[in-house]
């Protein structure tokens, strides 16, 4: 300590020492108050308040001040005010003269204490607290604004909740006056006051209502706003200004507070003292039980704890722009300094035990000193001035150099906090802020930057974002010295990453601030443009009968965090060693005298790792809005047009040509068509044009070649993917009013240009490709509307005719040919006056008005084809309806006769794309279920019964038309075998009328004859070309390999098959002993030949199939090409074993039979009749019957001895054989066999049994029914 002097008195009338060591005492033996210098020597008496006294009735020889404190702000002549409180209320302000300022009594109390607020929201006021001995607080404003007529006022506070308080103070953080407030902390101020039970509390005043405004506050505050009446209104409540000072008698009643907040302890802890840092954050608390707390005023927080401290002072000072916390223990006899916050003790002294001495801090500003005033033993008191040593910087080093992110680490987590706080309370920013400047080392600022960029915080104000990053890229820039140090390449990243996410952040701040909110393109149009008129009523019309718009994707409203995550770092994981080396050393170069400007940096990296600038997984949300965001001031005021190009520039946006036209074009055609027609004007003041204008600056013209021939510029690239997107897009009203500012632009250049040049560079036809690409979407629109489908065709999809045709199919289709709307017909006119005829029409298809109008589209086989395929389409996509698949085939069936190869073609189409794989399904069905596995899947009898026969319909259809093919081509006139070889004929060229005539054309290098309006009137009358150009009919033309007629066959024959199991699954046999599957359902179809199976598989699958359905199985016979009449035979044969001689019968009509078949007949004959006979001799009254036939005949028809051996199967298949059946196939047989053979004898021989029985049978039924009628 350092020794600065010493005062004349003793240290208990000591009140406070001021900054230039001034003290303030109290004698009271003779009842005066002093301002005593540090030497001793010089003192001021400060004047009694007599204008108090005498209010007082002359007690005041009882009052006397009770608490005092220098103002710690320096006047102008270098000196400082000194307030006193005295034991009846008074409050005074002294100068150093000694001479009273003013004196105010606020309260009838005993003042217990005095503080001034070092931080007030007025740079131009004072605030005094003052702290009554009941608990009653009074703050006193004094405004110096005019120094010869001050202003003062006050407002009284009573503080509840709280016991023996000593000590309260404002916190550091204020908010600000509202409207009805004249002071800033009326009502919003927050206070710490000490005390007991709590020990340390925190109000608020205004806090549950309890601060509520009065009557006397509203009216103070309504009149220091209004006018200088306010003194003469502030009479009646406690302002009378006829007196000579300002003290009064009546005051204004107290508001009531309560504690908001507190430290609660047991009631044996009191607080002593309340000392706040220079800074206003922290304050220290002693207490009775030996302990000292650190309170943090902004957040209300006990943030540490010192115990052992008896009889405790505490102070504050500075040093080297730290802070130190002074203690002195009583006890111990020790002053200590440690340092804040976290710190630790950097210096002891030892002054003895309950010595009689005082911590005075004197404050200046944020700096503070700490004095000691010790009293001696000769009365006087010494004045020392606490200081640190040469040991205290080593510790104090040490600590720093041991703990040096301590700090940091608390101002890391303090913004990190205030981070979260700042969602709910945007106000907070500002001091964020603020608080961000503390930061010295990178890690700190990494950590903040992570908090800062985590999602949650993307609400927070773009602005806020900009500052922060910007301190936070000054912080890590003067972190270390760059220039000079090599520093790690993490470092380097981590650095670039910070500074190119501020120059995003700037750039987002600058696209908002260029966002107008009225459009400034229709005032402009209205303005300077008279040829707008004419577009804008175009497209109203176009507008009002073509409704269709893109859905549009609402999404909320792009922030900063989302700007940034959708640039991408240059940085490619993983690198190199080389590229490493040759990366830290490029970024080095731009900390180094500005060898390398950081734009000059950025845009060599991304040209060096070939980076792309923009992040490719975005979700579709995310990457609208920042489209919309990116092109949103193009709604506005042409002027902001280069700007906005300026700031793509800077954040590389136009780095890669063809992805930013693509985010232009996406902007442009997601606009509302609202918004689109305030955009048709073509002139100068157009944002649109403005925009345009780098592409159309950047197209090469022709020179000029002559009169009768021009060709057209070469389009830039931005300008070749503007054409591309106008063919390929439905919007035909944003695709009209881009073209329609190009061509204006390119026409608009050209002249200049060729005026410039003096006609060496031609414009002619620098807008031709875009005005016929304006006429081909406007027959795009006439196609859209007659044909009923808005947003489904576009001028490449009308330029391919595919879509075009299956559309026109469609309405084929649904039209009924006798439908009659008495409609008049809507031919297409370039001037759209067919708008008007179909506005008034009943807007029903009209597709004969297209096929009238473009008659290269009315090509009868190709309507038939698209027709087929329309419907094979729909059917598939549901297959329940199969009376489509029906339709289908029929359409295919009633095609041109004459043109068989285009049929056929057609049909194999059909069956590959359609038809193929649903009977390859069936087929893998019966498969599995022939062999016993158990399908996946299901199968509907009725439904598969269904289409199996469309199917061999369709196979039919097909062999009928390679039949046809072929008699043709045996019937034709001979030809030159050479002219068949010459490969140069195109196959399909009959097909074609003319050569196709599409839009690629007018972007390829040629030289065109004749005029611009030569072109135009071209394609108005060929576009879009025939049908026969189609996919479809080029895929049907096109040679290859024809379907040959047995591998039809082989997929007829296992459709048959498959119907037979579909109907019968008791007949199902194994798929591969009937057909050769590798060449069955394949890719591509009817081209490979099968291996036909052993016929007597079919044979056998063919006789079990008749068995169960006659005209099925002769079917299937016939498609496995089998010997009908065999079959035939063989299955009457088997009729005749179970007795249904009936069906054999008709089954053998008109058939020649084989002598086995005879013989197998006659076998059954006599089965038959062995039946009869062994039956007849098992019963009694038959004997004598029995007794009358030849023996010999009977035995051998009974027995089983050649010839004609009985057939077994008829005693199982036929119960009850009748004899008159087995008569009359005994007369067949005998007709059937040689008259000389045993067989024939013994026919005969059956055939006399058989009469003879059938006789006597006769006899014995007219026999019975005679005794019956008797």
């Amino acid at each position: 300590m350092r020794e600065l002097g010493s005062y004349g008195c003793s240290v208990s009338t000591i009140f406070d020492v001021a900054p230039d060591l001034w003290a303030c005492a109290y004698d009271e033996a003779a009842n005066k108050k002093w301002v005593i210098g540090p030497k001793g020597v010089a003192k001021v008496l400060l004047l009694p308040a007599l204008a108090l006294a005498q209010l007082q009735d002359d007690e005041t020889s009882t009052t006397k001040p009770t608490a005092g404190r220098f103002h710690t702000v320096p006047t102008a002549d270098n000196t400082y005010d000194v307030a006193l409180g005295y034991s009846n209320g008074d409050v005074c302000v002294y100068n150093r003269a000694g001479y009273e300022l003013f004196a105010l009594q606020c309260h009838r109390g005993a003042v217990a204490r005095l503080e001034w607020n070092f931080h007030s929201a007025k740079p131009s006021c004072r605030e005094l607290y003052v702290l009554f001995a009941d608990m009653t607080l009074v703050v006193i404003e004094w405004e110096l604004a005019d120094p010869t007529s001050p202003r003062r006022y006050w407002r009284k506070y009573s503080l509840n909740g709280q016991r023996d308080i000593i000590g309260i103070l404002p916190c550091a953080v204020t908010r600000a006056a509202s409207l009805f407030q004249s002071q800033p902390r009326a009502g919003l101020q927050s206070f710490v006051a000490v005390g007991c039970d709590p020990v340390v509390g925190f109000y608020h005043a205004g806090h549950e209502g309890t601060s509520l405004f009065r009557i006397a506050h509203l009216a103070s505050a309504v009149a220091t706003r209004a006018a200088g009446a306010v003194w003469s209104l502030a009479k009646n409540w406690g302002w009378p200004q006829d007196r000579d000072n300002d003290t009064v008698d009546a005051v204004p009643s107290d508001l009531g507070i309560h504690v908001a907040l507190g430290l609660p302890d047991s009631h044996r802890r009191r607080a002593r003292d309340l000392n706040v840092s220079p800074n206003g954050k922290l304050a220290l608390v002693p207490d009775t039980l030996g302990r000292i707390l650190l309170i943090d005023t902004t957040s209300m927080l006990l943030i540490r704890l010192w115990k052992g401290y008896r009889d405790a002072q505490c102070g504050w000072m500075t040093h080297n722009d730290g802070l130190y916390m002074v203690f002195y223990s009583g006890r111990r006899g020790l002053v200590e300094m440690w340092r804040a916050r976290h710190g630790p003790r950097v210096l002891c002294l030892p002054l003895g035990a309950h010595a009689k001495l005082k911590l005075y801090t004197c404050m200046a500003a944020e700096f503070a000193t700490c004095v000691v005033v010790w009293e001696q033993s000769s009365g006087e008191s010494a004045l020392y001035q606490v200081e640190l040593d040469s040991c205290s910087l080593t510790t104090e080093v040490q600590y720093l150099s041991k703990a040096k992110g301590e700090h940091e680490s608390f101002v890391v987590h303090q913004l990190v906090d205030g981070l979260g706080k700042c969602l709910i309370r945007p106000a907070l920013t500002t001091a964020l802020l603020d608080q961000m400047k503390g930061l010295t080392t990178i890690e700190g600022v990494e950590t903040v930057l992570d908090a800062l960029h985590e999602p949650k915080m993307g609400p927070l104000p773009a602005s806020f974002h900009r500052d922060a990053l910007k301190i936070l890229l000054e912080v890590a820039t003067n972190a270390r010295n760059w220039g000079k140090t090599q520093a790690d390449f993490a470092d380097l990243v981590f650095l670039f990453n910070l500074e190119y996410k501020t120059r995003l952040v700037r750039g987002f701040v600058d696209l908002q601030q260029e966002v107008t909110t009225t459009p400034f393109a229709a005032t402009a149009a209205a303005l300077f443009d008279d040829d707008i008129d004419s577009l804008l009523t175009r497209m109203t019309k176009w507008r009002s009968v073509y409704s269709f718009c893109t859905t549009q994707t609402t999404s909320s409203p792009l922030n900063c965090l989302q700007f940034i995550d959708c640039f991408a770092f240059p940085w490619s994981e993983p690198m190199s060693p080389e590229v490493e080396l040759s990366l830290g050393l490029l970024l080095h170069k731009t900390h180094r005298n500005n060898v390398l400007t950081f734009d000059e940096c950025v845009r060599q990296l991304y040209a060096m790792l070939k980076s792309p600038v923009l992040r490719s997984a975005t979700d579709a949300t995310t990457h609208a809005a920042f489209v919309s965001f990116l092109f949103a001031p193009l709604h506005g005021a042409v002027f902001a047009v280069q700007h906005v190009q300026e700031i793509h520039q800077t954040l590389l946006l136009d780095q890669d040509t063809l992805q930013y036209t693509s985010q232009f074009l996406e902007w442009y055609f997601a606009l509302p068509e609202d918004m689109l027609l305030g955009m048709t004007a073509t002139n100068a003041s157009s944002c649109l044009q403005r925009w345009l204008q780098p592409w159309l600056l950047s197209c090469s013209f022709p020179h000029s070649i002559d009169e009768a021939s021009f060709t057209l510029p070469a389009l830039s690239p931005s300008l070749q993917a503007v054409y591309d997107r106008c063919r390929s897009t439905p919007l035909l009203l944003h695709a009209f009013v881009l073209c329609e500012h190009v061509a204006y632009g390119l026409a608009h250049h050209a002249n200049a240009l060729q005026d410039s040049t003096l006609g060496q560079v031609s414009a002619m036809g620098a807008g031709l490709r875009w005005r016929v690409l304006q006429q081909c979407l406007s027959q795009c629109l006439y196609f859209s509307c007659l044909l009923k489908v808005p947003g489904k065709l576009t001028v490449n999809a009308i330029e391919a005719s595919d879509e075009l045709m299956k559309f026109v199919a469609i309405v084929h289709l649904n039209t009924p040919k006798d439908s009659s709307t008495g409609d008049p017909e809507i031919p297409y006119d370039a001037h759209d006056s067919w708008i008007q005829t179909w506005t008034y029409s009943s807007k029903s298809h009209a597709v004969k008005s297209v096929l009238t109008s473009f008659r290269q589209l009315d090509h009868p086989d190709s309507i038939a084809a698209f027709r087929a395929l329309m419907l094979c389409m729909a059917w598939n996509n549901d297959r329940s309806r199969m009376s489509l698949l029906g339709l289908a085939i029929q359409e295919v069936d009633r095609l041109d006769g004459g043109d068989a190869p285009l049929k056929t073609a057609l049909i194999v189409l059909l069956w590959d794309t359609y038809v193929r794989e649903q009977v390859a399904s069936i087929m893998d069905f019966w498969l599995q279920a022939s062999t016993g596995a158990r399908s996946s899947k299901g199968l509907d009898p009725s439904i598969a019964g269904e289409f199996l026969h469309l199917a061999q319909q369709l196979l039919q259809v097909l062999s009928e038309s390679i039949k046809f093919a072929v008699n043709t081509t045996r019937l034709a006139p001979p030809t030159d075998r050479h002219a068949d070889d010459d490969d140069s004929v195109d196959p399909s060229a009959r097909f074609s009328p003319d050569e196709a005539l599409d839009l690629d054309q007018l972007l390829a290098p040629v030289v065109w004859t004749g005029t611009p309006n030569d072109v135009l009137n071209l394609y108005s009358k060929q576009w879009p070309s025939s049908p026969l150009h189609s996919a479809l009919m080029q895929q049907l033309t096109r040679p290859g390999s024809p379907p040959t007629q047995e591998s039809v066959d082989q997929h007829h024959q296992l459709v048959s098959v498959l119907i037979a199991f579909t109907s019968y699954p008791a007949a199902v046999v194994p798929l591969p002993s009937l057909f050769d599957l590798t060449s069955l359902c394949k890719s591509p179809s009817f081209n490979e030949a099968a291996v036909l199976p052993a016929n007597n598989v079919r044979f056998q699958f063919t006789m079990d199939l008749l068995r169960h359905d006659i005209s099925l199985g002769m079917s299937v016979a016939s498609s496995l090409r089998l010997q009908l009449d065999q079959i035939k035979q063989a299955h009457a044969v088997w009729l005749y074993q179970g007795g249904q001689d009936a069906l054999a019968e008709e089954v053998l009509d008109k058939v020649v039979v084989d002598a086995t078949v005879v013989t197998l007949l006659a076998r059954v004959a006599r089965s038959r009749l062995g039946l009869v006979l062994c039956r007849m001799q098992s019963r009694s009254e038959f004997a004598v019957l029995m007794s009358q036939l030849p023996a010999d005949t009977c035995s051998w028809i009974r027995s089983s001895a050649p010839p004609l051996r009985p057939d077994p199967q008829v005693g199982i298949r036929d119960a009850a054989p009748s004899l008159t059946a087995t008569n009359a196939l005994l007369h067949q047989c005998v007709q059937w066999m040689p008259p000389a053979s045993p067989e024939h004898a013994r026919c005969l021989a059956m055939i006399g049994i058989v009469q003879l029985l059938l006789s006597q049978l006769k006899k014995s039924t007219n026999l019975a029914s005679r005794k019956q009628n008797a």
